[in-house]
């Protein structure tokens, strides 16, 4: 029994280390899964998130402050330009008006009374000349005062507030009796012409420029894309923006009206495209110190991996300009897990 339980202290240790050789010279294996060549549209965009609004929209204030003593509109009433809005009462401006037309009315008596009195008697005046002399003095004075007075008339329209453009009101921050000044503006907005504003990271701002087309999906549509354009783009960043972000407007296609302002989503600004006939997912090229590889599979099931020229690097495909092999496969391993030999499990 000594002797049976010495050789077999003896041999298991020696089968371990067969195992461990066997295990350790075997070729390891890597699930891999085969992907298709595709041929087709390859697009690389940018992103940005951002918010519908209005590309025609004022903040429109009173030029003179007042009283408000008449709304003519409401929020949310549609107006065209020169609709009148509101108005205020400032008594100053009144009586200045006033004052100067009573003035104007004054020196158009002052006139016309003396022409009546002396057109046919100038010699009680000094002569026709002189009678003349007088008469355009009096013209002269009249003119002024006329001018006064249309001016204080154009003060006194200020009171009232018109419509600049075609829209709609969406905000009046004051009632009847309020006390309206220059800066509590009336809010309007064209709700039909619509842009998308799209707040850009400073790193993709060299990739932008103007015309460029845009997928836009919006979060209240989420399985749609809507078409717009780049149609402006800043040259500064906004001092005040906390995210210190570029404002890039869009364009945007407002189908059956069924977009409205205020509602938020993504931009995809597409900056190139290419059409290829060998498209392969982006993550079936890997890259190995700045050279571009694919996994293919060798006659006995061992991976190995074949340098490719690769074209556009899109969003999600990547177009490749060499010749592929006829077996591409991606591990599910990570690229730098894996190594050529391996066996490949599907």
């Amino acid at each position: 029994m000594k002797f049976k339980f010495k050789y077999l202290l003896f041999i298991i240790p020696v089968l371990v280390g067969i195992l461990v050789l066997y295990f350790s010279l075997s070729p390891k294996s890597v699930v891999v899964r085969k992907v298709n060549v595709s041929s087709g549209e390859i697009t690389k965009s940018v992103s940005a998130s951002g918010f519908v609004k209005s590309s025609l929209e004022s903040n429109t204030s009173f030029q003179v402050p007042g009283r408000v003593v008449n709304l003519y509109k409401k929020e949310g009433d549609f107006v065209k330009k020169g609709d009148l809005i509101a108005q205020v009462s400032n008594e100053d401006i009144y009586y200045e008006a006033e004052s100067a037309r009573k003035r104007k009315d004054s020196a158009q008596r002052v006139r016309d009374i003396y022409k009546d009195n002396y057109q046919n008697e100038t010699d009680d005046v000094g002569g026709d000349s002189q009678y003349n002399l007088n008469v355009e003095k009096l013209t002269d004075d009249l003119r002024y005062l006329d001018n006064l007075y249309k001016s204080s008339l154009a003060t006194l329209k200020k009171t009232y507030l018109y419509a600049p453009f075609e829209g709609t009101i969406t905000s009046i921050p004051f009632e009847i009796g309020d006390y309206a000044t220059v800066s509590t503006p009336i809010k309007l907005s064209n709700l039909i012409s619509l842009e998308f504003q799209a707040d850009l990271d400073q790193e993709d701002y060299k990739f932008i420029k103007l015309g460029q087309e845009v997928s836009i999906v919006l979060d209240a549509y989420s399985d749609e894309e809507f078409k717009g354009k780049v149609y402006e783009v800043p040259f500064y960043i906004d001092e005040e923006s906390s995210t210190s972000t570029f404002k890039i407007k869009i364009s945007l296609e407002n189908q059956n009206n069924r977009i409205v302002k205020g509602m938020t989503g993504d931009a995809n600004i597409i900056i190139e495209n290419v059409v290829s006939d060998r498209n392969l997912p982006f993550d079936a090229v890997y890259t190995e110190n700045d050279k571009n590889f694919v996994w293919t599979v060798d006659t006995n099931n061992k991976l190995k991996k074949q340098f490719i020229e690769i074209g556009l690097e899109g969003d999600t495909q990547t177009s490749v300009i060499s010749e592929l092999p006829e077996f591409v496969v991606i591990p599910s391993s990570q690229a730098k897990d894996v190594k050529e030999g391996y066996v490949a499990s599907f």
